[in-house]
């Protein structure tokens, strides 16, 4: 499984400002966009720039304004929903980067529409596969907390990476702890309440969501939820995870700053 996170909310400025001036050298230097600067007119040179403003200002919207709504529901660690949303942002920005070329003057078309989003993700392709990318390793190094779980008797103890912990299931007076290994899922059974190995756990991805589970939310590809409770959906496993009213509201906040981590 490829774990992926979106950009922190605390450096989208920081990408915003680089996404502008990215795009407004380029433009400048390679002027896809057609030949709109002529003996360095600095009118021209500035409304070129705008290009750039515009990208900047629809980053800021959809990660600042849209991104807390769609991944309340979506899970941003899977692969195709990560790339959905920058192809959602790129398709935002070259909605907004025409409208702007109409305000310098253009006429509206479709074609010149379709030209104009299929321009803006061609220069997108750079930036957005390096946010990708850095975001990838990031996880990579950060993802990975070393977990002990020890039998309330002794006897028995399990060593794992804490993103091999899908969820534990209590179970009289044992608890089943189900994990995921090399692509393959495995159900261990170790002596001790919920509460007992919930206590052994230093991983805040891992959380109490009903009486009888705890669930890593690094894992959860589906959060589904009304007004009174709520499931949880995980890659590979069949068994869907139940959420009580009670721990609702913790489990929605939970996942959405993991969300933004």
């Amino acid at each position: 499984m490829m774990n992926i996170r979106l950009v922190k909310r605390r450096i989208v400025p920081w990408v915003g400002l680089g996404l502008a001036l990215y795009s407004g050298i380029f433009l400048l230097v390679f002027q896809p966009f057609g030949k709109i600067m002529h003996n360095g007119d600095p009118v021209l040179i500035i409304a070129i720039l705008g290009y750039g403003f515009v990208a900047s200002l629809v980053y800021f919207l959809f990660e600042y304004f849209l991104r807390p709504i769609v991944f309340t529901i979506l899970n941003p660690d899977l692969l195709h929903i990560k790339l959905m949303w920058y192809l959602f942002i790129v398709l935002g920005v070259g909605v907004a980067n025409h409208a702007f070329k109409i305000a310098l003057g253009s006429s509206l078309s479709w074609i010149d529409l379709g030209g104009t989003i299929y321009r803006t993700a061609t220069l997108s392709i750079f930036p957005f596969l390096a946010l990708i990318i850095a975001s990838s390793l990031r996880h990579g190094r950060s993802s990975q907390v070393k977990i002990r779980l020890l039998s309330e008797n002794g006897r028995d103890h399990l060593n794992l990476n804490s993103e091999e912990l899908l969820y534990v299931k209590s179970q009289d007076n044992y608890s089943s702890i189900v994990i995921e290994k090399d692509g393959i899922c495995k159900r261990i059974l170790l002596r001790g309440s919920l509460t007992f190995f919930e206590n052994q756990i230093q991983d805040n991805s891992i959380v109490r969501c009903q009486r009888s589970f705890l669930v890593n939310l690094n894992r959860v590809v589906k959060f589904s939820y009304n007004s009174k409770v709520g499931t949880l959906e995980l890659g590979g496993v069949l068994e869907v995870i139940p959420v009580s009213k009670k721990y609702l509201a913790h489990i929605k906040t939970r996942k959405l700053e993991l969300n933004e981590a």
